[in-house]
């Protein structure tokens, strides 16, 4: 888990080379798990399906021209070895691996291959897609372009914007992949915030934060894993009432979400702190009040919408087994991790201290002091205003209802966009096409009509005298080839 921090010649010499061929596995990793579809998939999702294909080649074309340009442009392949001295954003280079890296990690605006994605991906699929796919992302901006300020404002943009949509999304799977989305935006700030006196404090806490979150969103897909099962589907509108039936499940499902929503006691809790002190730290005012917002509306989302509105709220009539053992057994240790790594260390090395023993800088993770008063009532504050807005919002009727429905999002943009140029360049093919078509062919005509006027047994170079003539030229060329031949060899 660690970034590294050691000094060692050796790690100096970590190549560059190294995380370009971690993030080939990766993305060969990634495409297997996005083909990895249920059975009987409509053409329409399987569309959506290669759009996100398509989103993971251009991120490696991107890598690929942008590790050629870097050493073109540096004479090296090389990283530094210390933790916080990455490559700077001052060149063609270094600006294509950012997008590139970006794209793994589901920027603003370039996050839809994910969110269309991990849907439709299988039960298992979609928990691997949320444990490594952008985590390993997260990992290579941490690398390579720490204390970058366009993190700062692109993390926060990510930790808020998901949360409105995840608010009127039906696809519980959909609201879980808004919510990683939201949860890398915390990462991503964090690790812009990354120099300087706080460095140490918001590295700690990209690393931290990226690891529980393995965890908790696990659950959480796992939860909605076990649903698609015995249910069939994991539309809200199709759910509820099945804490009677799958109440075991629907334990793991809160855990899960407090634990998103970073409730104390739980693991989110001990890295989000340390990202929100980072933040407070660098003087980016907006950046925190942004990183606040987007906690409430997580709980929204996270801690609210999954559990309540899956198990609880408007009974569907369904009823069902509850999950079987062997999805009860992975959903029950992702749970234990959840609340063991957020308790507080009464006792040395337990808690939330094994963690932190974990992080890129230890000691300035043992010195931070999570359980004091202003954390924690902080934290409840937050949450308890995030439930009493949910409670009233759905008290006044004014909460979005759960029915089918599209949500458009901002691929809507390009997506339209292209296909509106694609229909105009097929209008324009069907016009000027035939007429290109036939120019050409009357053109290529006339020029093979041409040529084998000139150049056939009949034609006029072999006629007569000129036949004769070219022969004479053709042993002159040869000879004089031959003498240059023989003079540059001598």
């Amino acid at each position: 888990m660690r970034l590294t921090s050691s000094s060692s010649s050796a790690s100096r010499r970590t190549a560059f080379g190294r995380a370009l061929s971690m993030k080939a596995s990766r993305t060969l990793t990634a495409r297997t798990d996005v083909v990895s579809t249920r059975e009987n998939t409509p053409s329409r999702e399987v569309r959506r399906i290669c759009s996100g294909i398509a989103a993971l080649v251009l991120s490696g074309v991107l890598l690929l021209n942008g590790a050629a340009w870097y050493l073109n442009a540096n004479d090296t392949l090389m990283l530094p070895g210390q933790v916080g001295e990455g490559i700077d954003l001052d060149g063609p280079g270094a600006w294509l691996l950012f997008i590139a890296f970006g794209i793994k990690a589901a920027f603003p605006l370039l996050h839809s291959w994910l969110v269309d994605a991990y849907p439709k991906a299988t039960v298992t699929g979609a928990v691997v897609l949320s444990a490594f796919t952008t985590k390993l992302a997260v990992y290579t901006l941490a690398r390579f372009f720490p204390g970058e300020t366009p993190l700062v404002w692109l993390g926060a943009a990510m930790a808020l914007f998901p949360v409105f949509l995840a608010l009127i999304e039906n696809d519980l799977r959909k609201v879980l992949a808004l919510g990683l989305v939201s949860q890398n935006g915390f990462m991503l700030a964090a690790i812009g915030v990354a120099s300087d006196n706080h460095m140490q404090t918001a590295l700690n806490g990209a690393a931290g934060h990226a690891f529980v979150c393995v965890i908790y969103m696990g659950l959480l897909f796992m939860v909605t894993g076990a649903l698609i099962h015995r249910t069939g589907t994991a539309k809200i509108s199709e759910l509820g009432g099945l804490f009677r039936s799958m109440p075991v499940t629907a334990i793991f499902a809160i855990i899960g979400g407090l634990t998103l929503a970073a409730v104390p006691l739980f693991s989110a809790f001990a890295t989000k702190s340390l990202i929100i002190e980072a933040v407070k730290s660098s003087s980016a005012f907006w950046v925190w009040i942004s990183l606040y917002a987007a906690s409430a509306g997580v709980l929204a989302v996270g801690a609210l919408k999954v559990p309540f509105h899956a198990f609880f709220g408007r009974d569907s009539g369904k009823r069902v087994d509850e999950a079987p053992f062997n999805m009860l057994l992975a959903m029950g240790l992702a749970a234990l991790l959840c609340i063991l790594v957020g308790l507080p260390g009464v006792i040395p090395g337990f808690g939330y201290e094994v963690l932190y023993n974990m992080l890129p800088y230890p000691e300035a993770a043992r010195g931070y002091k999570l359980f004091t008063a202003s954390h924690v009532l902080t934290q409840l504050q937050l949450l308890v205003l995030a439930l009493l807005a949910f409670m009233l919002l759905r008290r006044l009727g004014l909460y979005p209802s759960e029915k089918p429905g599209l949500v458009l999002d901002s691929d809507w943009i390009y997506r339209r966009v292209g296909y509106d140029l694609a229909s105009w360049a097929n209008r324009v093919w069907k016009k000027a096409g035939p007429a290109m078509s036939a120019g050409l062919n009357r053109g290529g005509a006339r020029l093979y009509h041409r040529i084998e006027a000139a150049s056939s047994p009949q034609g006029q170079l072999s006629r007569g005298l000129v036949s004769q003539s070219m022969a004479v030229w053709t042993a002159v060329i040869l000879g004089i080839v031959l003498i240059l031949t023989l003079i540059v060899a001598s």
